[in-house]
């Protein structure tokens, strides 16, 4: 038998969440520790005799849900993951079950947001979020798991092979940088993407939609260098044309999302054959130039400084400080 010990969480820390709390005029949970409490009630008592503070919106609420849950786990939070943050990257419905998302209403549809890679801390370009249904489906599963789940082709904890296949897309493009992905999730905002072939898909179904920039199509074949290359991109797009004129834009199957349209279109395997095909006709570093493209022209949409990866925490599996090895219980050395 095993137990892991977590990083002890500093009380200094923990008092200035409390203060926070104050300072926001939120109701501190009435579990919460005693550091957050000491904070608290040291954050209420300067506040007091002010002028009274409106209540805290939705999203300061669950900033502050965030960082004391990271707290008490010993998890990295970084500083960069806002209130505004959270609600750049709150969509309307969830990503993974296309349900539209609830708020406080206790029902599984309700909105929560999660690290989509589990090794790592709370920190822009590893948050997403999606419905509570899906997020306990997930849980601590990593990719592989995920992916071994996905091709049960069965429903399992709640979630339909569909959605789990979409789970997989998700948290693929982030942790996959070699595979060919469908794109069964349109990268939700602010996520780190390093599937090169994800940001390509992307970028072609915009150019043939009309979405953003009319300037897609050209400078991708431009990055082709060679005939047949050209030629497999000519067939490529037409191929998608031509299932994007197929796939009925029902007003309410998309309300939620135009994005939708993309993803389902991306569910025949004839599309995923043919951008195969093209990718078998580039030459030596024409990926890397096309994706250099596709990167360039929706970087308004999705932009990426630096390296989002450093603030992860990752190299501590996404704690304050290097995880305690496991720990035999009941075994005489």
């Amino acid at each position: 038998m095993t137990t892991t010990k977590h990083p002890t969480p500093d009380p200094r820390e923990g008092f200035n969440i409390g203060w926070a709390y104050a300072s926001h005029n939120a109701y501190l949970p009435d579990d919460a520790a005693p550091d957050l409490r000491q904070g608290y009630d040291a954050g209420r008592a300067h506040f007091s005799g002010r002028r009274c503070q409106s209540q805290p919106d939705r999203f300061v609420r669950k900033w502050l849900q965030l960082q004391a849950n990271a707290w008490r786990r010993g998890r990295v939070f970084d500083q960069a993951v806002t209130p505004s943050f959270i609600e750049h990257i709150t969509p309307q419905a969830c990503p993974i079950t296309r349900e539209v998302l609830t708020f406080a209403t206790g029902k599984d549809t309700d909105w929560s947001v999660d690290r989509l890679v589990n090794a790592a801390g709370y920190a822009p370009g590893n948050l997403v979020v999606m419905s509570v249904k899906a997020n306990l489906a997930k849980d601590n599963l990593d990719y592989a798991q995920i992916l071994r789940i996905a091709g049960l082709c069965r429903p399992i904890n709640g979630l339909s092979p569909v959605e789990w296949n979409r789970m997989a897309s998700m948290v693929g493009m982030t942790e996959d940088s070699d595979s060919l992905l469908p794109l069964l999730v349109v990268p939700p905002p602010r996520l780190l993407v390093s599937n090169p072939y994800t940001m390509l898909q992307l970028a072609m179904m915009y150019a043939l939609a009309g979405r953003y920039t009319h300037k897609i199509e050209p400078a991708l074949r431009q990055a082709c260098h060679g005939k047949v290359a050209k030629r497999s991109l000519t067939d490529l797009l037409d191929t998608i044309a031509g299932r994007l004129q197929r796939t009925e834009r029902r007003e309410q199957a998309y309300a939620h999302s135009v994005f939708w349209w993309f993803e389902d279109a991306w569910c025949d395997m004839l599309l995923l054959r043919s951008f195969r095909a093209w990718l078998d006709t580039l030459a030596d570093g024409d990926l890397e130039d096309c994706t250099a493209v596709a990167r360039r022209y929706i970087s308004a949409i999705r932009p990426i400084k630096g390296n989002p990866r450093a603030a992860w925490g990752e190299e501590t599996n996404g704690y304050t400080v290097p995880e305690a090895r496991p720990q035999r219980v009941g075994v005489t050395p």
